[in-house]
């Protein structure tokens, strides 16, 4: 996964939530061809940041697709231009309020003052990943892209335990949805060490993002009110998951009273930390 910094014109009160760049998932920039080409050089699946002028970094996301869009009129983010550039994204971190600032950008030798531009050494791209450690993940309801966020939660560094949500928001969709933390699901998968938090077994395979497949269950189901926190919340193999679901009243009883007790044991050994 390439990380590039997109470099925008957006003013202070062009950063605010009414103004839709972060809520419509679109990166933008604008200022002629050099910038539309330059929207263009990252692939689908890139990290993308963008860069807020005389702000710094102020979101965090994923591209969608290879897709440049050319804006004009109702859809332009920021009236005062003529035309502007989108990108799709799934926003991961939200910046706004407190983005990565211009010094610490400087420290890793990454200027955001270019049109986009890919961080190439190592050592700023995982300097970058370490200045996302311990900021809040956007929620995400998608589990797909709960996947996706939580993988990038673990390159951040060490974790510290997140809060979660006691009551996530649910959505309407074809089937009722919950904004899910991708820190407790990044918590859980380090916790479990790449085995089932069930059956103890290890993970039946690596996933695309190169860490042990294990799934997410809640002890209580969110659905009946339970928690998406560390407490509630574990990872287990395929097979361990739908037997929690699926089995005998006796069966499911004894497998889910084993994974809350074990899942007390690994909260409490951890002292809120996890290397």
């Amino acid at each position: 996964m390439n990380l590039f910094v997109i470099n925008t014109d957006l003013k202070d009160d062009a950063v605010d939530a009414e103004h839709h760049w972060f809520d419509r998932g679109i990166a933008v920039t604008s200022g002629g061809q050099r910038y539309r080409n330059g929207l263009k050089r990252p692939r689908e699946g890139d990290l993308l940041a963008l860069y807020v002028n005389g702000r710094g970094i102020a979101a965090v996301g994923r591209a969608v697709d290879d897709v440049v869009v050319e804006v004009h009129g109702d859809d332009l983010v920021n009236p005062k231009e003529s035309e502007e550039y989108h990108r799709a994204v799934v926003w991961q971190y939200d910046l706004r309020e407190a983005p990565i600032t211009i010094p610490a950008l400087r420290d890793l030798r990454i200027f955001g003052q270019n049109a986009v531009s890919q961080v190439k050494l190592s050592s700023a791209y995982q300097g970058f990943l370490q200045l996302l450690a311990g900021r809040a993940a956007k929620p995400q309801s998608d589990r797909t892209e709960l996947r996706r966020s939580a993988a990038l939660v673990q390159r951040t560094g060490p974790l510290k335990r997140p809060a979660g949500a006691r009551k996530p928001l649910q959505r309407p969709a074809p089937c009722m949805v919950f904004d899910r933390d991708p820190a407790v699901k990044a918590w859980t998968l380090r916790r479990s060490k790449g085995l089932c938090e069930c059956c103890r077994q290890k993970a039946p395979f690596t996933d695309k993002d190169g860490l042990p497949y294990l799934e997410s269950h809640h002890i209580v189901h969110l659905a009946n009110g339970g928690p998406d926190t560390p407490d509630n919340a574990a990872s287990v193999c395929p097979n361990c998951h739908r037997e929690l679901h699926h089995a005998g009243e006796a069966r499911r009883r004894e497998l889910t009273d084993k994974l809350r007790r074990h899942v007390l044991e690994t909260e409490e050994a951890s002292g809120g930390v996890l290397a």
